[in-house]
């Protein structure tokens, strides 16, 4: 019995503890923490996105526009919602909206002014009639796509029907959802030129455009009158026979210029006409070694003869290929000398070299305004000015290149080359000379190696050794 009476007095203990516990734990979960509220208020004050009272909206869209307004900070774009219960339609959210700005801007940092506040306000009882305005830092719309238009356009198209179905919770996820796209992949807005841009723009287009495209125009015209010069002169000359040519020369009138190509054909017959020797070192270094000036026969022969014996060593009279190389600096005298006899001739149009100087100069002085005129088109964004600018720019490298490499063979000299090749033709020795000058095939600089030499053929590889050594000193 008295076992039973102590069974039931412990347990009503056990109960009577337990409730005190549940109690003080109840009392300390209301009871305020000192300084708590404050600090939610501030921390709600800081949150991209509030909502007011807090139930207003679901928990699902509240979150996808969190999610929305934290991905577009991630792209540099900063923004803010709030979503706020007001007794009455309101009369101007926007003015709202401005001044809920000023009491919390949204920006990325202190002052920067780059943010976009969303303000939604539900009437109480009449969803229907829900509005919104928005607020935005003075440094916010030149950021990106979106627009006071484009936001004024994205709430009527697509924000307002969801509305008229009280689906507000959906309209704002759908309007942020289309802010986001805007703002991050929307073109920026054209803006307006100013007066003096609009000035500046018609002054590009309507005066500096036509003028650009006549120079253009005028350039392709220069070269090609200067090319109907250089084919013309000479006729007043008397005739010249045709078999006065050598090898060299007949190269030189193919190629249009007495270039470093000359030059290799040029020592090239030294060496088939017995007036020096081609060897190897023990490298494979192609050497040039001076005969007997007794075997030259041609007036091209005597030049390399003269251009290349003072290079000569004294004692052997062999010029290393060091040596060789050394021409590149010797040549355009001799190479201006070989011009000369042919301008007397009329093969040669003696003012092409001055004529393309001239070419050269108007090609960088056009371009040259050309781009001088960048900088004030793009500011006034005068597009045809541009494309005009971008066209002589183009025909102006063009000539410039042009006149560099043009040829300055008369008529005279394509109608004496011309009768020259049907006279040399196949293995004739001179042929493939100017064949090899010419490059009209790779080939042709193996069949030299069968030109007859001081000690009858000669192995093929210091000959393509000379030539490539030669030709590898300067343009060919």
């Amino acid at each position: 019995m008295e076992n039973s009476r102590a069974s039931v007095c412990k347990a009503v203990l056990l109960a009577l503890v337990a409730a005190i516990l549940v109690g003080v734990t109840m009392m300390a979960a209301n009871a305020p923490v000192a300084g708590q509220s404050d600090d939610d208020d501030a921390d709600e004050a800081r949150r991209p996105v509030t909502i007011s009272p807090s139930d207003l909206l679901q928990s699902a869209d509240r979150k996808n526009i969190e999610r929305i307004v934290n991905e577009l900070k991630a792209f540099g774009a900063t923004a803010a919602v709030v979503v706020q219960r007001v007794d009455a339609p309101a009369v101007d959210s926007n003015a709202t909206a401005a001044e809920l700005y000023e009491d919390r801007p949204v920006e990325s940092a202190p002052d920067a002014g780059d943010g976009l506040l969303v303000l939604v306000e539900i009437p109480l009882g009449a969803h229907q009639a829900t509005t919104v305005g928005f607020a935005a830092g003075p440094n916010f719309y030149p950021r990106g796509g979106i627009t006071p238009e484009r936001l004024s356009a994205l709430v009527a198209t697509e924000a307002q029907p969801l509305i008229d179905r009280s689906n507000i919770g959906d309209s704002i996820v759908s309007m942020m959802q289309w802010i986001a796209v805007i703002q991050l992949f929307e073109p920026s807005p054209r803006v307006e030129l100013t007066d003096q841009q609009s000035t500046l723009n018609r002054a590009l287009n309507q005066v500096a455009a036509p003028i650009l495209v006549f120079l253009a125009a005028s350039l392709v015209g220069v070269a090609f009158w200067s090319t109907r010069r250089t084919r013309r002169a000479g006729n007043d000359l008397p005739e010249a026979a045709d078999d006065a040519l050598d090898a060299v020369q007949a190269g030189a009138l193919a190629r249009g210029r007495a270039d470093d190509a000359t030059l290799t054909g040029a020592l090239l017959g030294l060496y088939g006409h017995g007036a020096a020797a081609v060897a190897a070192t023990r490298r494979d270094v192609a050497t040039l070694r001076l005969l007997d000036a007794a075997h030259i026969d041609a007036p091209s022969d005597q030049l390399a003869w003269d251009v290349t014996s003072p290079l000569a060593d004294p004692a052997t009279r062999q010029v290393s290929a060091s040596r060789l190389r050394q021409l590149s600096d010797i040549w355009p005298i001799a190479a201006r000398e070989m011009e000369r006899n042919l301008e007397a001739r009329g093969l040669f149009d003696p003012h092409a070299r001055r004529m393309d100087a001239i070419i050269a100069l108007l090609a960088m002085l056009a371009a040259a305004a050309a781009v001088l005129l960048i900088i004030p088109t793009l500011l006034a964004r005068a597009g045809a000015a541009i494309g005009a600018e971008i066209l002589l720019l183009g025909v102006a490298f063009v000539v410039w290149q042009w006149s560099r490499h043009r040829s300055w063979t008369t008529a005279r000299g394509s109608s004496a080359l011309h009768n020259w090749r049907k006279v040399h033709t196949g293995d004739d020795p001179r042929r493939v000379l100017f064949d090899v000058i010419t490059r009209q095939d790779r080939a042709m600089d193996n069949r030299f190696v069968t030109v007859r030499g001081p000690g009858g053929e000669a192995s093929f590889r210091p000959i393509n050794g000379l030539i490539t050594t030669v030709r590898n000193f300067g343009r060919t």
